[in-house]
């Protein structure tokens, strides 16, 4: 006998009430006229080709209850008057901004949600948005104790309701629905990926990307989704068939430096192949820094700097060949794509794989600027 309470539609209705009773917020506004969408393998912007340059904003990550100092500080940073945050954006040419959001902050079953908020979200993609830039508003479960998931659960369901309930009528928002699912691919993990079931880690019931996908389109949100691989964003290898009924998906892919994920053949077989199957890839979290915590050494182990630029001018050029848009991480978490919140862009000069310090935003504001410039 089939049970109810593990079908689809009784998961979206029983988010779908709690995100109404408890979801109070001001009616979404229109900010403009575009429309994000996919056509023929590629993305559009209003029904012309578009390649988004995007820069991450981790200052809206934890809500307030638990933001502490330094994420207050990046926080204050972007809403400063005047926008320098965004000025600085446009400058390099991006064209794209990134939130990542907090998956319990967004919850309306969580102790970390509050109005107040989802005030902040929306005032700041308004601010993106009035700017000029496209957003992708980032559901993530890393800040709190729910980042033990690792994989969609039900709270990711309610959350990403709010943010429908949110954004829907601003086109130029996309939705990435689950940041970095973590489980290794295989035919059974894939399996979860895509409809969910018992958490192989423990706790609370996985829900699955279908069911996601679903839930944002029965709501009657039209945006463009993001729906990110398996092994923290990085492999699609294996992926069954997931179908979205409003016909406007990407797919996601977090191409950070990992054991044989160095070179083209790596991109390729984890999700280059998309490309040439006709489906539309995004490439919305990426960055390579120096160091034993960094991405750079588990590629190049002793490389110089030079080497170093070389590489990842290598994997730019992979991109760009593909017309695959990129996301870098983050504009405001000193040391990735600035020295400092506000500073200059790091640099690999002077560097190497093994020493501290070392980043890829000279390379990003050229490369953003060579490739969107106007």
């Amino acid at each position: 006998m089939c049970n109810v309470r593990n079908t689809i539609e009784y998961q979206v209705l029983i988010a779908l009430v709690v995100v109404c009773i408890f979801g109070k917020f001001p009616a979404t506004a229109q900010y403009s006229s575009d429309v994000l969408s996919t056509k023929r393998g590629l993305i559009t912007l209003n029904g012309r080709q578009f390649i988004p340059y995007g820069l991450d904003i981790y200052g809206l990550m934890s809500p307030p209850s638990v933001r502490g100092k330094q994420a207050q500080e990046r926080y204050q940073y972007f809403m400063q008057p005047g926008q320098p945050e965004l000025s600085m954006a446009a400058s390099w040419k991006a064209n794209m901004i990134r939130f990542q959001l907090s998956q319990a902050g967004l919850d309306p079953k969580s102790k970390y949600w509050s109005q107040e908020y989802l005030q902040e979200i929306q005032s700041a993609v308004t601010q993106a948005r009035q700017a000029g830039f496209v957003v992708n508003v980032n559901v993530d479960d890393q800040d709190t104790e729910s980042g033990k998931h690792r994989m969609p659960t039900e709270a990711t369901l309610r959350a990403c309701l709010q943010l429908t309930r949110l954004f829907s009528n601003d086109l130029g928002v996309m939705y990435e629905l689950y940041n970095e699912p973590a489980l290794s691919p295989n035919p059974h993990n894939w399996q979860l990926w895509l409809h969910g079931g018992q958490n192989p880690n423990g706790g609370d019931r996985l829900v699955g990307m279908q069911t996601l996908v679903n839930a944002v389109r029965k709501v009657g949100a039209r945006n463009l989704i993001i729906v990110d691989g398996l092994d923290w964003a990085r492999r699609f290898e294996g992926m069954p068939h997931i179908d979205d009924p409003g016909h406007n998906m990407v797919f996601g892919v977090h191409p950070y430096y990992a054991s044989h994920y160095c070179k083209p053949s790596d991109w390729q077989k984890s999700f280059g192949f998309l490309i040439e199957d006709g489906f539309p890839v995004l490439a919305s979290e990426w960055n390579a820094t120096t160091g034993p915590k960094g991405a750079v050494i588990r590629c190049f182990k002793g490389a110089s700097g030079d080497k170093i630029k070389q590489e990842v001018w290598k994997f730019l050029g992979y991109l760009q060949r593909r017309k695959i848009g990129l996301c870098v991480w983050a504009f405001d978490y000193p040391g990735w794509v600035l020295k400092k919140i506000g500073g200059e862009p790091t640099t690999f000069d002077g560097f190497t794989a093994e020493t501290p310090g070392g980043g890829p935003g000279v390379i990003v504001r050229n490369y953003f600027r060579t490739q969107n410039g106007k």
